[in-house]
Parts: C-alpha cells; structure tokens; sequence
C-alpha cells in the first residue's frame, strides 16, 4: 500500500479528476467552473473545485476548520496545472505562465513566493 502523499499526488495528476473537478485551465484571477473549451481562455480563471475536494474529502472533511480564503489559497497553488491537448491524447503539464507564483497562506501555514511544482511528473 502505498502513501497518503502519493494518493493525494496520484489524484491531483489524474485525466478523469482534471475533467470534472479540475483545475483544468486554472489560472489567476477569477473563480469559475473549468470546461475543456475555455482552455483558450485559462489564463483568466481560477478553479476552486479540487483544492475544495482536498480539504473535504480527502483531508480535513467538512467541519475540518478551514476557511473559504484556506480553499483559495489552496486553488492558487494548483494553477498551471493543467492538460495538453484534451481532445485527443490529453496528459498532465504544468504550464508556468499560467502558474501564481506568490505567497500563499493556507490553514495559518505559510508557502514562500515561487515553492512548490515546477515541472510535470506524473
């Protein structure tokens, strides 16, 4: 069996979570539901539903104490994560451009300016 870390990698990385509850095109900005067809227009969106699935199903549930501004900061860490070419052959990339690479703040824990994924490795 493998560990908690990798679980929680391997959904972050997987096709079907990226196509329902994804941060599919997530990117700086705004909040809204991610489809395939606004990849175009990523860079304006910012996707909450997996950094809320995180905290509520696989992590703290849902009276686990954090905050909307925690669910946030959590969606601006996964920017830049998202899938090449979903149509077709779709994979996991991390596309920095559309990564938010400032000082997060999550459950009081801070996460420096530029941590965190850098390259794709799933």
């Amino acid at each position: 069996m493998g560990k908690f870390p990798d679980l929680v990698r391997a959904t972050a990385y997987t096709i079907p979570r990226c196509s329902s509850t994804s941060t599919t095109g997530s990117a700086p900005g705004r909040t809204s539901s991610c489809r395939w067809d606004r990849i175009a227009d990523a860079r304006a969106e910012l996707n909450e539903n997996y950094a809320r699935e995180l905290m509520e199903l696989h992590t703290l549930g849902v009276d686990g104490g954090y905050t909307q501004k925690d669910v946030t900061e959590v969606a601006r860490a996964f920017t830049g994560w998202t899938i090449d070419r979903p149509q077709t052959d779709g994979h996991f990339i991390f596309r920095r451009g559309m990564h938010d690479g400032g000082e997060k703040i999550v459950l009081g824990q801070r996460i420096p300016a530029a941590a965190g994924v850098t390259t794709a490795s799933a």
